[in-house]
This record gives C-alpha cells, sequence and structure tokens, in this order.
C-alpha cells in the first residue's frame, strides 16, 4: 500500500468512491463520514443512520473497498448528534477528508464555523519571483447565531524544493489565514466592513510522495481545506 491519501494513479478510484463492506456485503445504506488523521491512508469512519453506529474501517487497495472493523465501532448516546461526533473526532484526530453528508450534519448552531453558506478552493497564479512553487486560495463564509457573516480566507504557498521539505521528503505548504467577521449583522458584502478577529500562519506538511504531481499536491492542499472549516486559532 502506498503512503499516499489516494491512489496516484490516474485510472485509480478515489477512496470516497470505494464501497463500503461489512461482513462480506456492500452496503450502499452506510454513509461516508471522512477519513481521520493525516499518517498514510488514516483512518476511514462511516455510518449505519439505522443503528446510529459510527464504525471504523480499513482500506483494501487491492479490492478498492473499505472493510468494516466490527470491533472499532461507536454507537452514538440519546442526545449525542453525529455533528457532536465528528467535532470530537475532529479535536482529537483531525480530518484529512471530510463527506459533504458530514458537513451537512454540523451546520447546526452547536459547532461555530460550520454553519457553511459558500465554499471555495482554487489554483493561484504566483509571481516569477515568488520563492513558493505552487499557491493556492481557499475560503469559508458562514454565519452565526445573530445572523452575523464570518469570512476565514487562506492562502497557501507550497514549498516543493528539498531544502524546504520535511526529514520525510515531504513538500510543505505555508498556510496564511485570516478571519474576519461583518460588523454588521446580515451584511451580505464584507468589504470596508470587516473586523479582523485573528490572523495565523502554520506550515503543513503535505501528505504526500516525494515525486507526487502538482496536481497530487493540489489535491491534498484542497482535502485539509475541507476538512478544516474552522479557523486554524480555534483548533491548535
Amino acid at each position: 500500500m502506498s503512503d499516499n491519501q489516494t491512489p496516484e494513479d490516474e485510472g485509480a478510484t478515489p477512496y470516497w468512491d470505494y464501497p463500503i463492506v461489512h461482513e462480506g456485503e456492500q452496503r450502499d445504506d452506510y454513509e461516508w463520514i471522512g477519513v481521520s488523521g493525516g499518517a498514510g491512508y488514516g483512518t476511514p469512519r462511516v455510518f449505519d443512520p439505522r443503528s446510529r453506529v459510527v464504525y471504523e474501517g480499513d482500506f483494501d487497495e487491492d479490492e478498492e473497498h473499505v472493510q468494516i472493523v466490527e470491533t472499532d465501532r461507536r454507537e452514538l448516546g440519546d442526545d449525542e448528534t453525529l455533528g457532536d461526533h465528528v467535532a470530537e473526532v475532529g479535536e482529537e484526530h483531525g480530518w484529512t477528508w471530510l463527506s459533504e453528508f458530514a458537513h451537512d450534519h454540523m451546520e447546526t448552531t452547536d459547532h461555530p464555523g460550520t454553519n457553511v453558506i459558500d465554499r471555495e478552493f482554487e489554483r493561484r497564479n504566483l509571481l516569477d519571483e515568488a520563492d513558493a512553487d505552487l499557491g493556492f486560495f481557499g475560503s469559508y463564509t458562514y454565519r452565526d447565531d445573530d445572523g452575523r457573516v464570518h469570512t476565514l480566507e487562506r492562502e497557501f504557498e507550497v514549498y516543493t524544493d528539498e531544502s524546504r521539505r520535511t526529514q520525510a521528503g515531504q513538500p510543505v505548504a505555508v498556510v496564511e489565514e485570516v478571519f474576519l467577521t461583518a460588523e454588521e449583522p446580515d451584511a451580505e458584502s464584507r468589504a470596508g466592513d470587516a473586523e479582523l478577529e485573528s490572523r495565523t500562519r502554520r506550515e503543513l506538511p503535505v501528505d504526500v510522495d516525494a515525486d507526487a504531481s502538482e496536481a497530487r499536491i493540489e489535491a491534498f492542499c484542497e482535502e485539509w481545506h475541507e476538512a478544516n472549516p474552522e479557523p486554524i486559532s480555534r483548533t491548535e
């Protein structure tokens, strides 16, 4: 098994399209939650809506499916929502990838920062004199209980030069993040009327093979952005 989060071959199936197999049967009624952790393929987590049980699984790259591990199960409590569980796992292990199903269940006032009304990620052209090798931009826009609009903006600068790589040979992404809050509730346009809540910078090891393509590096950065809708300052 490779150390990538997803298979590198162009014709390979992304892990979020892997079918879920439990006790020898493919379970189309189970829902993907996401992949937690960041080492290797991470830990797939899926949800059985009927029994309200969250399962961990193992990737079977040869058979291209996820095998449920029966002993690694967690039944949600009577007063516990799936969004509560997703937030708890995120705090303990982090999410490498989070499904739209999970995002939908986190869109409650109990989890600030996940009432998302818009999400964006795109590649950015760098200036010729820039030191970085790749650039990306990501953002979230969401509302709080009072209807106030918040914006989370991230600039990714990725360095692939040998001198900037980690000891494991991974590229490094420098993530510059700003968190803005509109001064007036229900403000749709935040230009000129937003208050800077926080500005954060962190270096993020890009968990891909040393010879990974630019497309694979971009996919990792986008997956990380999608799995982290909260400001970095709230999760560290």
